[in-house]
């Protein structure tokens, strides 16, 4: 909480004289003979010109008196000595005029008299000076002493941490006159007192900004107020903050107000002091706080009142606050890079400025990958920046150069590095990298299992994301675009440390915890209207056909969205996964979906990921509420044509080392003709309900689905088509799998762990009997049907790009 003080000190009066009026600086004439007159000052017991802390009083040099003559002018006297309270002042006089009866300090407040009358001005702004209080105090001459009373009060308050922004203090009292002109009678008792105004009296303190700690010392006149509010103010006039500091109080001349405040405020909205997190979020076009903004310490939520103001308690592990943006605003960018930048990080006070979207978002577009894998520089490995820049950049930018607008985003499900997270900094430079137009596209991360520290020092979750966090922020965050929810979540709970393998990554387990649970729960009924809302939840560990912790709830929340997807990776292959129950459909029936995604390639090495798929990234249509085409699109294709593979089902791709293998769980056949080993559709196919693929067309489309949903593939022989079957079983791609094996030198390990992920992205049927023939595959979608065709038989499993 900020500390303000105020204490009540009381001063004494004295009598003054009169005089005849005369502005300020103004004489009648000016003889030729000038003599030196010297007057004698004291000041008040409490406070003057320049004044501790404590009230202890001294004049100081650079004083000012102005004087009244005998020649109805206002002269100015200088400071000729001074010790405390005491203090000389002296003039340089026409002969024959000397001091008449009244004497103001400072000289620039002392306006007129009228031998009644004393005008005396309380300027509206001040530049700051430490310890400077210039107070108006009054005084009559007698016998060439002047002893000084003051007119009104002075407001101190002492700040011990000015925001680094703030350029000005204001104080500003309702319905009161507090600066221009005012007017006393010199004499006992004698002061100045604020008049009633139909609006408010504000009195500015400029500074420059930067310095923490400052005490402002605001002159007013005496009266009764009924508030009194203090704030600060940025260079461009801007509210920072401000709070209420004094209520019904009167102000008698000579008091000194230096007291601690029974409470601040936020733009009007009381703070409780028992609050660790508070702030402002105020729309950054005009300074006008916004309303519901949900706020997050990555544990609990709370939301803006309706003056932009959030506080609450954050838990005690709590590294950041930052919002859940609303979609009528941009997520904030670090201006340095055009990448996210929405945290922050200040122990209490913590404040956002949120510009409002241009143009109808309404229907954009995500592009989304995961597993880049940068800086994978162990044993036998690529560094991946080189692959990503010459590869993956170039497709990508080429892909967002023919969007039409420029209405995208990125979603990154994780593992940016393979454990050398002291070089996520780098990754942040290589995605800024990618653009539309030559302006970064905002791209938001998930953090993956590669993603956390290799210090085995550290022992939890939170501590292994120690540099994660400073490049790419909190674990878990939302953020609204359109009529889209989007949540990053991570879903990786440290569980020790590997001792060997990639740079000694951390051991972990899948699944969210209770307080990630309870988190985004309170995060999605942030979401006012879920039935006309997308949500897309991005993870790294895949969750369909998953039992870790929370899993079977995160499925469930599905439903409760008028259509959800997930976005994860981790398997380095891709899988479209339909969830068949129906009971975690969305709200508007649709079919919930998960995206498992592969960008460069099995294991970081290849241009095949682990299930055959060519490296890739999807494009997803936003329209409303639903997503109204997802495109794969592999990498280095010139189009997004390249959607799927042919094959005969007799085809037969074998080791080229003279040797036989017997693996678990399958048997490769052994020709005895060449003693090699073979892998073939007919031995490794799973034939099941699907039969023997001898004498079929098998086609392996990419991003086929598990249900084959809205997805058509047909032989086109001679003009006709005939439907093809979607294969009801999983299947491995043999063609990537001998490719795997033979680049692995026939490491049966590495080919029985990686290679073998199946999906049920199969489709078959009879062969064609003529050569007049195709395959046309139609993905059936709200946004129009897309047809791809192809008769390019894969014959061997060489062409692929494999990383050295």
């Amino acid at each position: 909480m900020r500390k303000y003080s105020i204490a009540l000190l009381m001063l004494a009066l004295t009598a003054l004289s009169c005089g005849k009026e005369t502005p300020a600086g103004e004489a009648p004439g000016t003889p030729s003979i000038t003599r030196k007159v010297v007057l004698t000052a004291t000041a008040p017991s409490v406070f003057k010109a320049t004044v501790a802390s404590t009230g202890v009083v001294s004049w100081a040099a650079g004083d000012r008196l102005g004087v009244y003559t005998s020649a109805s002018a206002i002269r100015p006297f200088d400071i000729a000595w001074f010790s405390g309270a005491s203090a000389t002042f002296v003039a340089d006089l026409p002969s024959g005029e000397t001091p008449a009866s009244v004497a103001v300090f400072p000289y620039s407040s002392f306006k007129s008299y009228d031998g009644t009358q004393v005008t005396v001005a309380y300027p509206s702004a001040y530049t700051y000076a430490e310890g400077a209080m210039l107070s108006p105090m009054a005084a009559v001459l007698s016998g060439g002493t002047l002893a000084f009373a003051h007119l009104g009060g002075l407001i101190s308050v002492h700040c011990d941490d000015v925001p680094s922004d703030a350029a000005s203090f204001r104080l500003t009292a309702a319905g009161k006159k507090i600066t221009g002109n005012f007017i006393f009678t010199p004499g006992a008792g004698m002061s100045v007192s604020a008049e009633a105004s139909a609006s408010a009296g504000t009195v500015r303190v400029n500074f420059t900004p930067g310095t923490a700690e400052r005490t402002f010392n605001i002159p007013v006149p005496a009266g009764t107020y009924s508030s009194i509010t203090v704030g600060f103010y940025n260079a461009d006039g801007g509210l920072i903050y401000d709070w209420t500091l004094l209520e019904d109080v009167t102000i008698n001349a000579g008091d000194m107000f230096l007291r601690e405040p029974s409470f601040a405020t936020i733009n009007g909205t009381p703070i409780d002091p028992d609050n660790t997190r508070v702030g402002l979020v105020t729309n950054a076009d005009t300074g006008a706080g916004i309303a519901g903004v949900p706020v997050t310490d990555g544990y609990t939520y709370t939301t803006t009142d309706s003056h932009g103001v959030y506080q609450f308690v954050a838990h005690a592990d709590a590294r950041c606050v930052y919002p859940s943006v609303p979609a009528a605003y941009e997520v904030p960018l670090d201006p340095a890079d055009g990448e996210p930048r929405f945290w922050k990080t200040g122990s209490k006070r913590n404040d956002w400025a949120l510009k409002p979207r241009t143009g109808d978002w309404t229907n954009f577009s995500i592009l989304s990958f995961s597993d880049v894998h940068f800086f994978n520089k162990g044993e036998d490995q690529t560094d991946e920046s080189t692959k990503y820049n010459a590869v993956i950049l170039t497709d990508i930018n080429a892909y967002l150069d023919g969007l039409s607008d420029n209405k995208v985003i990125i979603l990154n499900t994780g593992d940016l590095v393979t454990n050398y997270t002291h070089q996520l900094a780098a990754t942040r430079a290589e995605f800024a990298k990618i653009k539309k137009g030559g302006i970064t596209v905002p791209m938001f991360p998930t953090i993956g299992n590669h993603d956390f520290t290799n210090d085995d020092s550290r022992s939890s979750t939170l501590d292994c994301s120690v540099d994660w966090f400073p490049v790419y922020g909190p674990l878990q965050y939302s953020f609204n675009v359109g009529n889209a929810h989007i949540v990053c979540l991570d879903n990786l709970q440290y569980a020790g440390h590997n001792t060997g393998g990639y740079g000694k990554a951390m051991a972990y387990d899948k699944g969210i915890t209770d307080a990630q649970w309870v988190w985004l729960q309170a995060d999605l009924n942030t979401v006012a209207d879920k039935a006309h809302t997308l949500l897309v939840l991005c993870v790294h560990a895949p969750v369909m056909n998953n039992d870790w912790t929370h899993a079977a709830d995160l499925r469930g929340v599905l439903k409760t969205f008028g259509e959800s997807h997930i976005l994860s990776g981790h398997s380095h292959y891709n899988v479209h996964r339909q969830f068949n129950n129906p009971t975690w459909n969305g709200l508007s029936g649709g079919t919930s979906h998960e995206h498992l995604q592969n960008p460069l390639g099995s294991l970081w090495k290849s241009s095949l990921g682990n299930d055959g798929s060519p490296g890739s990234y999807h494009v997803f249509t936003v329209n409303g509420a639903a997503i109204t085409r997802t495109l794969f699109k592999a990498i280095g294709s010139a189009d997004a044509s390249n959607q799927f593979r042919i094959y005969y089902g007799d085809a037969s791709y074998h080791d080229p080392v003279a040797d036989t293998h017997t693996e678990t769980g399958y048997t490769p056949k052994s020709d005895a003709t060449d003693g090699k080993v073979h892998f073939d559709w007919k031995t490794l196919w799973e034939q099941g309900a699907d039969g023997d693929p001898s004498g079929k067309l098998i086609v392996h489309v990419y991003d086929g689905g598990t249900r084959g949903e809205d997805i058509n593939v047909y032989l086109n022989e001679g003009g006709v088509r005939t439907p093809m079957t979607h294969s009801t079983l999983t299947h491995r791609d043999q063609c990537a799998f001998s490719f795997f094996w033979n680049s692995f030198d026939n490491t049966a390990n590495w080919a029985q762990t990686y290679w073998q992920c199946k999906t049920q992205n199969w489709w078959y049927g009879p062969r064609p009997s003529s050569g007049d023939w195709k395959v046309e595959v139609e993905f059936v979608e709200p946004a129009g049907s897309r047809w791809y065709e192809s008769s390019t038989i894969q014959t061997d499993y060489t062409g692929f790009a494999w990383y050295n």
